[in-house]
């Protein structure tokens, strides 16, 4: 396993699955990392290794959806947060070719602010090609508004927002959700 075997979080044992119905469980700690490198494409930094380790203690050992509680959640989010980081570091890169980009091609310039970077097409663009890799599946309306509404808000409440940090908020929205980590 990951950093080596990890106590069990509960001595209650995990659901039994039920013929003919989803059995529901999300990514534990030996998977929760690498799944998200997978859906990214983007490999870890030093740093993001670091903190997933420091977090191991926070996740789920088995994914049933028992032993997921608010500490699963942060750390998720956290790591989340680390893995987006390394991507939009490597994407909003002026160095990275713009053919090679594989969730940021459509913004213009990687070193605007959001104000003029991520406009309506630009944000459903980079939302659609999230959503498919992240969630296996095309956004909702309902899930786009949402994302939109708050970029929107951000560029309001801090118009010189740089389109990098935007990106990791897209970003970590996206890959923290329970579609992108349910099995």
């Amino acid at each position: 396993g990951a950093g080596g075997e990890q106590p069990p979080l509960s001595d209650e044992p995990a659901p039994e699955a039920k013929p003919g119905q989803r059995t529901a469980s999300v990514v534990n700690y030996e998977t929760v990392l690498e799944s998200m490198v997978m859906q990214t494409g983007q490999m870890p930094s030093p740093n993001t290794l670091t903190r997933f380790q420091n977090r191991l203690g926070m996740l789920s050992e088995t994914g049933a959806v028992t032993t997921v509680n608010s500490s699963t959640l942060q750390a998720i989010a956290g790591t989340a947060s680390d893995v987006c980081a390394d991507l939009t570091a490597t994407e909003f890169n002026t160095a990275t070719p713009v053919g090679s980009l594989r969730f940021f091609n459509s913004v213009v310039t990687r070193t605007g602010t959001a104000t003029t970077q991520f406009t309506p097409t630009v944000t459903a663009d980079v939302v659609r090609r999230m959503a498919r890799s992240f969630w296996q599946r095309n956004e909702t309306t309902d899930e786009l508004t949402l994302i939109s509404t708050g970029i929107q808000e951000a560029i309001t409440a801090q118009t010189n927002v740089s389109a990098r940090n935007m990106g990791l908020y897209i970003c970590t929205a996206m890959l923290s959700t329970v579609s992108a980590i349910e099995l």
